[in-house]
């Protein structure tokens, strides 16, 4: 601690500068990467309001009807509840096209292998610790997820985990859910016989019937965000880097040079004789009545050297008048 205040105020000073642009360049990278993840999670709120939008479009119609393309090889229908032909062809009743009802959470799930397929860098599912299909088995943060949203009333969860941020959105239980989720008594024959009657009943209605998973990977790095940089942000950006050169010159001019001048005025002073000139320093026509501290120092200086000067005059004056006596 003693060699820090025996360095020059100058050097402390940029030492402390460069300690300072070091700290706010670790606390805005900190700040940037806090921004980017809750940027990050808005994004994965809004793909879990886009699945509750689609499931709530696809309920106030009982789901959605499809119609199969008899003629095309590569159209698939998929799982449907139940089946209407609209056309029934004298060759051959496999040649009929017939619509094909999907309920909400098969057009979410359906949306949801499209948003996969589609390689979209945020992918959701939807699942349940009563799940139907094994492919829909929660993951181990799904399940945490459902057990802290059943204990809480939190409408969401998320985790940073491997450079992924997970994301739930609890699913209540509503009236359209019951009647594929309630009792497999109440369950379409085409829900019994996809996935049986032991899993994925006993639903309630307002309880939490499930979640809503959405994984994003997390890619924060502050150099790949130059490309986006329009000119008001360059220009910000050089006006912060600018500020503390701007400091440094200001204490470099305004405190450090003045004080350099008082202390070679002040030596100057202590060791010279009599009625020798040692110059003269002057920062402001007026320094005793400004309120600048180098002013007044400089002031006080110059005028504890006239105070000596007079004192060493009367001491030489009064040795000479004893010496003649």
């Amino acid at each position: 601690m003693k060699f820090w205040k025996r360095m020059p105020i100058g050097v402390q000073f940029f030492m402390l500068l460069l300690i300072s642009a070091v700290i706010s360049v670790v606390c805005a990278y900190q700040i940037g990467a806090a921004m980017y993840l809750a940027e990050t999670r808005n994004q994965a709120r809004t793909v879990a309001d886009m699945v509750d939008n689609v499931g709530t479009w696809a309920s106030q119609y009982n789901g959605i009807w499809v119609k199969s393309d008899p003629t095309s090889d590569t159209m698939k229908v998929g799982h449907y509840l139940e089946r209407d032909l609209a056309i029934s062809m004298p060759a051959s009743r496999a040649s009929a096209a017939a619509y094909h009802r999907k309920n909400p959470a098969l057009v979410q799930r359906e949306l949801a292998d499209v948003t996969l397929a589609s390689g979209s860098k945020a992918t959701y599912r939807m699942t349940s610790d009563k799940f139907m299909n094994p492919k829909n088995a929660p993951t181990r943060f799904e399940l945490s997820a459902i057990e802290r949203l059943r204990e809480s009333k939190e409408r969401e969860y998320s985790e940073v985990k491997e450079g992924n941020l997970l994301f739930a959105r609890k699913l209540v239980a509503s009236a359209a859910c019951l009647k594929c989720h309630s009792t497999p008594e109440r369950a379409p024959a085409a829900v019994r016989a996809m996935y049986g009657t032991t899993n994925g009943f006993g639903y309630q209605e307002g309880e939490l019937a499930g979640i809503i998973s959405v994984v994003i990977p997390l890619a924060y790095a502050p150099f790949t965000l130059v490309k986006d940089f329009t000119w008001a942000t360059w220009t910000a950006l050089v006006a912060f880097l600018l500020s503390p050169l701007m400091i440094l010159l200001y204490i470099q001019q305004s405190v450090v040079s003045p004080v350099r001048k008082i202390k070679v005025f002040a030596e100057k002073a202590a060791h010279s004789e009599l009625g020798h000139d040692i110059g003269q320093i002057q920062f402001d026509e007026d320094e005793y009545s400004s309120d600048n501290e180098v002013h007044r120092l400089s002031a006080a200086i110059k005028a504890l050297y006239q105070s000596i000067r007079l004192l060493r005059q009367e001491k030489i004056g009064h040795h000479t008048n004893v010496t003649l006596l």
